[in-house]
């Protein structure tokens, strides 16, 4: 009897060197991502192999299987949703390459996706952070100069780390306070907007910064680089602003954290929820939502004001007067 999921068009000896062959040419087609999002790709299609062997086509049952596997070894929910991503943009990837005849992914129920609320630094410590930035970059060391205009472009802008660390001169529009984001998590240029206070900063290091390749606004002299100047990069960021937090004297705030914070101040500064949805860069306004749902300007108020608790006694004489009607 013929084995139902025998695949006749490949013999099993070809079947790894197929599979790995598409891996790494999705992979290599993935190589101008950010070396996190190559990782988290990577990380995800060598599991799937490990467990599905020389399968190919990769099909829903395998990959059903290898998620099912996954939450049974007592990965997290946002774990297995994270290697399902990674399966699922490598399958879209051979589909619309013609590599797959039909989409397995389709067939595969999406697993759960755990909804959190954004977690942003205290108002408080963004204070003695930025007024620590300032005082520093008044010294007039270069380093400072561009600490303070970095961050201060993350957090008013909320950009992410990456796409700051990819900024270019060319890319800012100072005289209308704003700037055009390239090479973005979702491959679709933006322009975001900052203010006054941040035009002065950036103003402010584009004076001491110097006349060096490459292009990028922020810079730096790190030793790893060959020639005097390189672009600071994303990890480069994390660590700079982990040593002002400390020199500041606040817990530790990642740029990630300062994305978080911008949505939130904005939206309880009383901001437009579909602009904060622009400036961020968000392909789906539910994901912006979220930040509505994590604010709580005046839900104390209205509560205390609508408390089921506090009206209960109004609420049973509504009902006794209801009653009386309709009897």
């Amino acid at each position: 009897m013929r084995d139902a999921y025998a695949i006749p068009h490949l013999r099993l000896a070809d079947a790894p060197t197929r599979l790995d062959h598409h891996i790494d040419a999705f992979l290599r087609a993935k190589s101008l991502k950010s070396p996190k999002t190559l990782a988290f790709y990577e990380l995800g299609l060598r599991l799937y192999k490990q467990y599905a062997g020389p399968i190919w086509p990769p099909t829903d049952e395998s990959i059903s299987g290898f998620l099912a596997s996954t939450k049974a070894r007592g990965c997290a929910d946002a774990t297995v949703h994270a290697y399902y991503r990674a399966v699922r943009t490598w399958c879209n990837w051979l589909t619309a390459r013609g590599k797959l005849d039909d989409n397995p992914i389709h067939l595969v129920d999406k697993p759960r996706k755990p909804r959190r609320l954004p977690r942003a630094p205290r108002a408080a410590n963004l204070v003695l952070l930025f007024a620590s930035l300032s005082r520093a970059a008044q010294e007039g060391h270069w380093r400072d100069v561009r600490d303070c205009a970095l961050f201060a472009l993350i957090y008013d802008s909320g950009i992410r780390v990456g796409e700051a660390a990819n900024l270019l001169i060319e890319d800012l529009h100072i005289q209308s306070g704003t700037a055009t984001v390239r090479h973005t998590k979702s491959d679709r240029d933006r322009v975001v907007c900052f203010d006054e206070h941040t035009r002065t900063e950036v103003v402010a290091w584009l004076q001491v910064r110097p006349e060096a390749e490459p292009h990028n606004v922020f810079l730096s002299d790190h030793r790893v680089y060959q020639t005097s100047w390189g672009p600071l990069t994303p990890d480069g960021i994390r660590h700079v602003l982990a040593r002002c937090c400390q020199r500041a004297g606040v817990p530790r705030i990642t740029p990630h954290q300062l994305r978080h914070a911008h949505g939130l101040h904005y939206l309880r500064s009383g901001g437009d929820l579909v602009d904060l949805q622009t400036q961020l860069g968000h392909a789906d306004l539910s994901t912006t939502q979220i930040y509505a749902e994590a604010i709580a300007a005046g839900r104390d108020t209205r509560h205390r004001l609508h408390s089921p608790r506090q009206n209960l006694g109004e609420i049973v004489a509504n009902e006794t007067s209801f009653s009386s009607a309709d009897s």
